[in-house]
C-alpha cells in the first residue's frame, strides 16, 4: 500500500480519536496536503486498490473517506461506488441505501458479486428487517458461492439470531418509547438518564463538550417548559471517565452521587449543585455502574475483572458492610451484568446484561426478590421495544412505576448512545376489513402495519383472513401511520389514533385498497447471481486470511533464488514481508508454503529443491517472529507447471514459484 496513503489514514484516525490537537484550520491545511500528496503519488488503480482493502477489512468510514477523495481526483470514477454505499449503509444505517442496492446495484453487482445478498441481508438486519435479512441470508447460503467457513458461520449465527429475536420483535410489549429531542441527544453519547420533578428535570451524563479525550464525560442537567431546553453542564461535579459515565439521584434529599477517582461521592443541591464530597467509610472498588437507593443505605454496584458481577453493600450503625455478589440468579456465569436500579420497594431488580438470553448484545432484565428463599428469582428479558439488537441499559423507573428511562445506541440515534423515555401502556384491540377500492371485494393476505409516529422502528402487524377481517392489538392514546401491503409492495398508507372507546371493547379501521397493477413477488436471489460458484483459483497475498477472500491460495513469482539454490535473495523481501504483514493481521490464519520449480534438471532433485525453498521462506516468517506450528513446508517440483516449460519468459519463469496456501 502507499505509505502516504497509509499516513493519511493513520492521522485521519488519530484525529478522530483526537489524540492530537488541532484547531479547525490546521486540520483542513494537514488533510489538504496529505490529499495533494496523494494525487501525485498513488494511480487511480492503487486508490481502488486501497479502497477495496479497507472495505473487506470493514474499515467502513474509511472507505467514504477514500471515496471522497477519489472522486475529487477522478470525478468519472464509477468502480467504487458499490462499496462506497454499501459503507454508507453500514455507517448511517438509514434506508435508502438498502434501497440503492436492490434498485440500481441489483442488476450489475446483484449477478456478479457472490456477496451481495450477504452484504444487503446484513444492512437489513442492522436496520431491524427481520424477514428482509432472512430471506436474502437463506440465499447468500444456499446460492454454494465459495465462501469461507468464517463467513459461514456468521450467516449461520445471525440466521439464528433472527430466529429467535423474531417474536419479540412481532409482538412487542406495552410500552410506548419517546426518543428524546435533539435538544438533549446530540450525535456524541448521552448516558444515565435520571428524570425528576414529576419528570420535568433530567440529569444525564454526556461527552458532547468533551474536546480531545472522547472518554471524558460531565453532567448535565435539562429542563423542559413545553419542550426540553439546553442542557447545561453541571462543570462543578468535574469530569467523568466513560467507564464510571453512571450518575445516580437520590430525590428525596437531592443527593446526586457519582464514582470519581476510585471514590463515590456525592453533591447536594441547595438552590444549585455543590461540589462532591467522598462518601465516608465506602472503600469498595466500582468497575462501572452503580446504583443507591433513596434511603441511601444500600448501594447495589458492578465489580470485577473479566466478569463483572453486581455487588450489593448496606450501611448498619453508621458504617458500611462488607460487600457481597447479590444473591440468586442475577449474575450469571460467562456474562456481564452492568448499571443495576432497584425498585422503591426493593422487590424487582432491573439491570443490563450480555447473557445468552439477551436478543443480541446487552439488554434489560428484571428480577423479582424471591421472599421464600432470600434470593433473586430467574431473571426475564423485557423484550422489544425495551430491547433491541443494539445494547440497553442505564434503566430506570420513575417513582411511580409506570414510566421510565434508558440509554441506547439503537437504529435511528442521532449518533452513539441516546437517551429514551417510555410509559407502560394498555393496549386496544383494532378491528377492521380491508377490501379493494375497484370492486368492493374483501383482499385476504394483505399485511396491515401500524407504526407509532413517535417511535416508527415499532410495528403491530395483522394479516386479514379470506373474509378481509384482520384484529390487531395497539397502543391506546398513540397516533399511528398505517401501511397496508400487497406481497411486499405498499398499497396504502393513512393515519390512525388509538383512544380508550367509551361503548365498545375495540376500535374499528377499515381499509379501501387499489391493488397496485404490478404486484412485486418474492424474488428468487439465489437464480439472480450468474457469477462462477467455484473458488478462484488464487487471490492477492494481502486478502488470504480475510474472510470475504473468494480463495484459499495465493501465488507470489516475487520471491527469488538464484539458479539451482534455495538462498533467498535480496529482491525477495518486499514479497516475504507481505507474507509476514497478512499472518500478523490474520492470527488465526495457518498456511502451508509450496514450492515449484521449473523443469530443468531431474525430477527429484527439483522435488528436493522446491521442499528447500519452502523452508527457507518459512525460516525467514519464524525469524521475523510467526510460529513455526502456523506454517507447513512442501515441495511439488516440476509437478503443477502453471505455463509450459518451453519458453522462459511467461514458461519457466512462472513456474519458479512460491504458494501460500490457506489450511482450513
Amino acid at each position: 500500500m502507499n505509505q502516504i496513503s497509509i499516513l493519511m489514514i493513520s492521522l485521519t484516525q488519530i484525529i478522530k480519536t483526537s489524540m492530537i490537537n488541532f484547531t479547525a484550520k490546521p486540520i483542513l491545511v494537514l488533510f489538504s496536503l496529505l490529499f495533494t500528496l496523494t494525487s501525485f503519488g498513488q494511480s487511480k488503480t492503487e486508490f481502488l486498490k486501497e479502497l477495496y482493502g479497507r472495505f473487506y477489512d470493514e474499515k467502513f468510514e474509511d472507505v467514504i473517506e477514500l471515496s471522497q477523495m477519489l472522486e475529487e481526483k477522478h470525478p468519472k470514477e464509477t468502480r467504487h461506488l458499490y462499496q462506497k454505499t454499501i459503507a454508507l449503509g453500514f455507517v448511517t444505517r438509514d434506508a435508502k441505501y438498502v434501497n440503492q442496492l436492490v434498485g440500481e446495484f441489483a442488476e450489475k453487482e446483484g449477478k456478479k458479486d457472490r456477496l451481495f445478498n450477504y452484504w444487503v441481508g446484513k444492512l437489513h438486519l442492522s436496520r431491524y428487517e427481520l424477514d428482509q435479512a432472512k430471506a436474502r441470508l437463506e440465499a447468500f447460503k444456499e446460492l454454494g458461492a465459495y465462501k469461507s467457513e468464517e463467513l459461514d458461520r456468521e450467516v449461520i449465527s445471525m440466521l439464528a439470531l433472527i430466529d429467535r429475536v423474531k417474536p419479540y420483535y412481532d409482538n412487542p410489549e406495552d410500552y410506548e418509547i419517546e426518543h428524546l429531542s435533539a435538544t438533549v441527544n446530540t450525535k456524541l453519547d448521552e448516558f444515565s438518564p435520571m428524570f425528576y420533578n414529576d419528570n420535568n428535570s433530567l440529569i444525564f451524563t454526556s461527552n458532547r463538550q468533551a474536546k480531545e479525550d472522547k472518554s471524558q464525560f460531565q453532567v448535565f442537567q435539562g429542563n423542559k417548559s413545553g419542550d426540553w431546553r439546553q442542557p447545561v453542564a453541571l462543570s462543578d461535579l468535574g469530569v467523568l471517565n466513560a467507564n464510571y459515565s453512571k450518575v445516580d439521584l437520590a430525590e428525596s434529599q437531592m443527593h446526586l452521587y457519582a464514582y470519581q477517582n476510585d471514590q463515590l461521592v456525592s453533591s447536594q443541591y441547595n438552590s444549585e449543585w455543590g461540589r462532591p464530597r467522598t462518601v465516608s467509610g465506602f472503600s469498595e472498588k466500582i468497575a462501572s455502574d452503580f446504583f443507591i437507593n433513596e434511603e441511601e443505605n444500600l448501594i447495589l454496584f458492578v465489580a470485577g475483572n473479566n466478569q463483572k458481577d453486581i455487588y450489593q453493600s448496606r450501611l448498619e450503625n453508621g458504617k458500611w458492610g462488607t460487600a457481597k455478589p447479590v444473591s440468586g440468579k442475577v449474575n450469571a456465569a460467562g456474562s456481564n451484568e452492568q448499571s443495576p436500579f432497584l425498585t422503591a420497594d426493593g422487590k424487582t431488580l432491573y439491570f443490563s446484561s450480555n447473557r445468552k438470553e439477551a436478543l443480541s448484545g446487552y439488554d434489560i432484565f428484571k428480577s423479582n426478590w424471591d421472599e421464600a428463599n432470600k434470593e433473586w428469582s430467574e431473571p426475564e428479558n423485557m423484550g422489544f421495544p425495551i430491547n433491541t439488537l443494539d445494547d440497553e441499559t442505564n434503566f430506570a423507573l420513575s417513582p411511580g412505576g409506570y414510566s421510565g428511562s434508558f440509554s441506547s445506541n439503537r437504529l435511528n440515534s442521532f449518533g452513539g448512545y441516546d437517551l429514551y423515555f417510555f410509559n407502560s401502556t394498555d393496549k386496544i384491540p383494532v378491528r377492521g376489513t380491508v377490501t379493494d377500492a375497484n370492486t368492493g371485494q374483501p383482499m385476504s393476505g394483505i399485511q396491515v402495519k401500524f407504526h407509532p409516529k413517535n417511535y416508527d422502528d415499532e410495528a403491530f402487524i395483522a394479516t386479514t383472513e379470506a373474509d378481509g377481517s384482520y384484529e390487531v392489538g395497539v397502543l391506546v392514546n398513540t397516533d399511528f401511520r398505517v401501511e397496508a401491503y400487497v406481497g411486499i409492495t405498499k398499497a396504502y398508507e393513512g393515519t390512525f389514533k388509538g383512544y380508550v372507546p367509551t361503548t365498545e371493547d375495540f376500535l374499528a379501521y377499515d381499509l379501501k385498497i387499489r391493488k397496485p397493477s404490478k404486484v412485486a413477488t418474492k424474488e428468487d436471489y439465489v437464480a439472480s447471481y450468474e457469477g462462477d460458484k467455484e473458488e478462484s483459483s488464487s487471490v492477492p497475498i494481502e486478502m488470504l486470511g480475510n474472510k470475504y477472500r473468494t480463495g484459499s491460495k495465493a501465488v507470489t513469482n516475487n520471491v527469488y533464488f538464484n539458479p539451482l539454490s534455495y538462498r533467498l535473495k535480496a529482491e525477495s523481501i518486499p514479497t516475504l514481508k507481505l507474507i509476514y504483514n497478512t499472518l500478523k493481521k490474520y492470527p488465526n490464519l495457518k498456511i502451508e508454503i509450496a514450492g515449484h520449480t521449473d523443469s530443468i534438471g531431474p525430477a527429484d532433485e527439483n522435488v528436493v529443491l522446491s521442499k528447500k525453498r519452502a523452508e527457507a521462506v518459512k525460516a525467514y516468517l519464524v525469524k521475523m517472529g510467526i510460529s513455526p506450528d502456523r506454517m507447513q513446508t512442501k515441495g511439488y517440483g516440476e509437478a503443477f507447471p502453471l505455463a509450459s516449460n518451453d519458453d522462459e519468459v511467461d514458461g519457466r519463469e512462472l513456474n519458479r514459484r512460491i504458494e501460500i496456501i490457506k489450511i482450513e
